[in-house]
């Protein structure tokens, strides 16, 4: 009898010490539990929900994959993947006042991470839905890539195995480094004709410290269901804030096949001060 009841004590000890630990999986974002993590936050219960078309262009000419470009400085390119996250969209009033427009799907249902993977080959990718508060703002503010952490600061979002997500967050996003774990936030690749001949150029940005934010002036008023544009022109990637030609997607003065190091983190700031993009009701 008393076997018996040490038996049972164990085995109700061991199966307490394994609620434990799902509950503690479950409070994170890694591997299957990670559908309860996201970048977002729950959206005001008072939310509207509007749409944000975005479009790429080259100083004005519409991007299309592998069409003909020319760059800022004049040299004729095409691009073959325009590629990157988008998180943590905020209005900002003209107090000030940031409030969080939490990313959701056609039907108004918040998206599983709070991130939304753009891709310029997928026209359905381009069109982003959000949860906006009422309200009116004087700027909209945009996350590139995959936050660092969970909405609250619970949990690890960027650095989770990929194999173990789902879309848009899933290996086969071909967004994710597994000899350096974390996601890619930014792609863009294609090809140029320099001086020297045809050359291929890729520009990668990841790592926490390359998330970037990017403020654009914006006047919206939030009251009823809306849709807007956001327009990228990535010749402005490719033209520093002081008006420099860097980084050289040609690779003659700096690396133009980048996946870190001091061309990324120039990409990183020309993305967020350089005026790539812009606003458009």
């Amino acid at each position: 009898m008393e076997t018996s009841f040490i038996s049972t004590g164990l085995r109700l000890l061991a199966a307490g010490f394994l609620a434990l630990g799902l509950a503690v999986a479950g409070a994170g974002c890694g591997g299957r539990a990670s559908a309860v993590c996201s970048a977002d936050p729950s959206p005001a219960s008072d939310a509207v929900l509007i749409d944000l078309a975005l479009d790429a262009n080259a100083s004005g000419t519409p991007l299309a994959i592998g069409a003909n470009l020319t760059s800022a400085t004049g040299l004729d390119y095409k691009v073959s993947m325009l590629r990157f996250y988008l998180s943590h969209v905020e209005l900002v009033d003209g107090s000030g006042v940031a409030r969080r427009a939490v990313l959701a799907d056609a039907d108004g249902v918040p998206l599983k991470y709070g991130v939304t993977l753009v891709d310029f080959a997928n026209p359905e990718s381009q069109l982003i839905h959000v949860l906006a508060p009422p309200g009116s703002y004087e700027s909209v503010s945009v996350g590139i890539g995959v936050p660092k952490d969970c909405s609250g600061g619970v949990g690890i979002l960027n650095h989770e195995n990929a194999s173990e997500q789902t879309p848009p967050l899933d290996v086969d996003s071909d967004m994710y480094w597994g000899w350096d774990p974390g996601y890619v936030h930014f792609k863009i690749e294609g090809r140029v004709n320099a001086p020297n001949g045809a050359r291929s150029f890729a520009f990668h940005l990841g790592d926490d410290k390359r998330y970037t934010t990017v403020s654009i002036p914006a006047k919206v008023d939030v009251a009823a269901p809306t849709h807007h544009h956001l327009h990228l022109d990535i010749n402005r990637l490719f033209v520093s804030p002081s008006g420099d030609s860097t980084p050289d997607m040609t690779g003659a003065t700096t690396s133009n096949n980048v996946h870190g190091g001091v061309e990324a983190d120039t990409l990183a700031n020309n993305l967020k001060m350089s005026g790539v993009m812009s606003w458009n009701d």
